[in-house]
């Protein structure tokens, strides 16, 4: 987007125009001025620069080589560049045009003339930018629009078979009750069910925040009795594993957060690290308190996760569905949920991951509810 004060680079090899230019623009905009095109391409790197000014006459023809630069520079193909002539210039303005250039001003300048084309030429830019940008946001929005049709269709469906068969097996008849196989599928379906739901959690609270409608509510919360919460509620599903849950709790840790974003945190983090842990493996949760909050530090040895994948682990449209160590779909929203919901905190959130070697999520968040003001 263009900033309101324009900034401008105006290229002329005659330090009086470009003093004219300067005196007539810089009012309402910032003048960068070269009077030779290496001296431009220095600014060009090192400023933002909203339009150009360029003199026709450069020697050698010059100008028209540098406009073609411009025009097969991903960073610089967008700026507006107008020419600036003498009279005896136009016939070469008019057969150079297709380098690139949008329009030309003649030598000497009348103020109001260049004043209306150089603001013209930037509201074009700045409308241009606002209509990419409005595609691009539609763009993200139908692509997770369809991330979410598909977590619904299939993520959703393996539990719920799962719930459907279940209960088939116990209205046939076919297990009595009392039974070690009744005891199991009873077990069994209490897991399904509980991954539905937390799937299904995790998919309105992940709808909710995407539509910016979700209230942010801080009270003071102990941390430990979230975690406890959340250790008991994956239990059954790292013993299915044989996985060791090792703590190392600071009782006294507390911080100043919303009960809700705090358990969906927590939650996420420790079934994301059930599910991407081996069986006999290891899941390591601490929690220290610092100045002005807590650290909270959840690590396993699990498979890891690639360079690749890591980058754009956080992103709503680019993350995709994954499967654990037992075969368990993994819709990634999850961690979106903790990524977006460390910030609302102002915290911070930091990953450590190894492929084949395990991941370790470090998670700061205050205890000052000061920070909220």
């Amino acid at each position: 987007m263009i900033a309101e004060k324009a900034s401008i680079l105006v290229v002329d090899n005659d330090i009086n125009n470009l003093s004219i230019v300067e005196h007539i623009l810089c009012p309402h905009n910032t003048i960068w001025k070269a009077m030779e095109l290496q001296e431009a391409r220095l600014i060009l790197n090192e400023s933002t620069i909203d339009l150009i000014l360029l003199d026709i006459n450069i020697p050698d023809r010059k100008a028209i080589q540098f406009v073609e630069e411009l025009r097969n520079s991903e960073r610089f193909s967008d700026i507006p560049v107008i020419f600036l002539s003498g009279l005896n210039g136009i016939d070469a303005i008019v057969q150079d045009f297709n380098a690139g250039a949008v329009d030309y001003i003649t030598k000497p300048f009348l103020k109001e003339e260049l004043i209306t084309r150089v603001n013209i030429h930037l509201e074009y830019r700045k409308m241009k930018a606002t209509l990419l940008q409005k595609e691009e946001t539609i763009r993200r929005h139908n692509l997770f629009k369809e991330r979410l049709y598909k977590v619904v269709a299939h993520d959703l469906r393996t539990p719920f078979s799962n719930i459907s068969m279940l209960i088939s097996l116990l209205d046939g008849g076919y297990l009595k009750p009392g039974t070690e196989d009744y005891k199991e599928l009873i077990s069994s379906l209490k897991e399904s069910t509980k991954g539905a739901y937390f799937l299904i959690d995790n998919l309105l609270h992940f709808t909710i925040a995407q539509s910016g409608t979700i209230r942010f509510q801080p009270t003071q919360i102990m941390a430990s009795s979230l975690l406890d919460e959340a250790i008991q509620l994956i239990s059954n599903q790292a013993k299915h594993k044989d996985i060791a849950i090792k703590v190392d709790y600071d009782r006294n840790c507390s911080f100043f957060a919303d009960l809700q974003m705090m358990r969906s945190i927590i939650r996420n983090l420790l079934s994301n690290a059930v599910k991407f842990t081996p069986n006999f493996g290891t899941i390591y949760i601490s929690l220290k308190s610092e100045d002005k909050g807590c650290l909270l530090v959840v690590k396993d040895n699990g498979i890891g996760i690639e360079k690749e994948r890591l980058e754009h682990l956080f992103d709503v449209v680019i993350a995709r569905t994954t499967l654990g160590t037992g075969v368990e779909r993994v819709s990634g929203l999850g961690l979106q949920l903790v990524y977006d919901f460390v910030n609302r905190h102002k915290g911070t959130l930091c990953i450590d991951s190894i492929p084949d070697k395990g991941t370790t999520f470090s998670i700061r968040i205050p205890s000052d509810k000061q920070m909220f003001g």
